[in-house]
C-alpha cells in the first residue's frame, strides 16, 4: 500500500518541527518558529520496502495560537518493492499532506491533517484520508500524545490504507531536548495487531 516517507528516529510525542505533519499534527502547535525541511531517502533497487524518494515540508506558527504546514512526498519505490507488491516497476506517486493545529493552553494542543495521493497510474492515485491528534505537555519532563491516522480507511483500485490508533510518551529527565526516552504503541486496524516502539535519544537536531 502507498506510504509516505518515514521519519526514522522521530518521536510522536516529542517532535515539534515540520515532521509533525506525518507523525502527529497536534505537535505543530508547539513549533518554536517557521521551518522549511527537505528529506531524502535512498535505497538499493532490490529493497522490498517502498520508502525511497524526497519530501519537502514547510510549517509555521499563525496568530491566535494556531500553526499549519504542508508537505509533499515524492515517492519513487525501489524496483523490487513495486514488483513484489504487484505494481508497475515505475509506480511513482506523490503524497500531499496539509496540517492544522491549535494550542488550547500552555501544555495542550489538538490537530488534524488531510492527505491525498496523486500518481500517473491507478496504483498511486485517489487515496484521500484524514488524521486526528492531541498532545499534552503540562511539565517539561513529560509529553503524552494520542494519534489516529487514516481514520477513514481510504482505498483505491489496488488496496486499502488501514486506520491506526496510537499513544506515545516522551520523557525528558532534564526537562530539555538533550535527553529523551520514549515509548510508543500503535494498533493497526487492517492487520488487527499492536506495534510497540521504544526510543532512546541523547541528541536533538
Amino acid at each position: 500500500v502507498q506510504q509516505r516517507l518515514p521519519e526514522l528516529g522521530r518521536s510522536v510525542a516529542g517532535t515539534d518541527d515540520s515532521t509533525a505533519l506525518v507523525l502527529n499534527p497536534a505537535n505543530l502547535a508547539f513549533l518554536p518558529s517557521s521551518e522549511l525541511r527537505w528529506t531524502g531517502t535512498y535505497l538499493r533497487e532490490d529493497a522490498v520496502v517502498p520508502w525511497q524518494g524526497h519530501a519537502f515540508a514547510l510549517a509555521f506558527p499563525l496568530p491566535f495560537s494556531l500553526a499549519t504546514g504542508v508537505r509533499l512526498d515524492f515517492v519513487d519505490p525501489p524496483r523490487d518493492s513495486s514488483v513484489q507488491a504487484g505494481l508497475d516497476e515505475d509506480a511513482n506517486y506523490t503524497w500531499l499532506t496539509w496540517g492544522l493545529a491549535v494550542r488550547m493552553s500552555r501544555g495542550a494542543s489538538i490537530g488534524a491533517s488531510l492527505e491525498r495521493t496523486f500518481g500517473a497510474g491507478e496504483e498511486g492515485d485517489d487515496l484521500a484520508s484524514y488524521s486526528l491528534a492531541a498532545s499534552f505537555r503540562f511539565v517539561d519532563q513529560l509529553g503524552v500524545s494520542f494519534v489516529a491516522q487514516n481514520v477513514n480507511g481510504p482505498e483505491n483500485d489496488v488496496g486499502v490504507l488501514g486506520a491506526s490508533y496510537g499513544g506515545a510518551l516522551a520523557i525528558r529527565p532534564t526537562g530539555s531536548r538533550e535527553l529523551e526516552l520514549g515509548l510508543e504503541a500503535k494498533y493497526i486496524d487492517d492487520v488487527d495487531a499492536w506495534a510497540l516502539r521504544e526510543q532512546h535519544a541523547d541528541t536533538w537536531p
